[in-house]
């Protein structure tokens, strides 16, 4: 996990990859704006693979 307020969403991506992660879950699906998370994405090649603690929307 990334906390550092300071980075972007871009560095952090670049930063799971320097550190030779092939990818990203991301943690809450609505934290961050899509346009974002994309831009970071195309800027590094890491994918956001997963969403971790999303809910599908479902009750019950």
């Amino acid at each position: 996990m990334i906390k550092e307020p300071w980075l972007s969403v871009t560095d952090k991506f670049k930063l799971l990859k320097d550190l030779g992660d092939d990818g990203v879950e991301m943690d809450r699906q609505f934290t961050l704006p899509a346009k974002e998370i994309l831009a970071a994405q195309e800027a590094t090649g890491l994918p956001a693979q997963g969403v971790v603690n999303a809910t599908t929307g479902r009750s019950g």
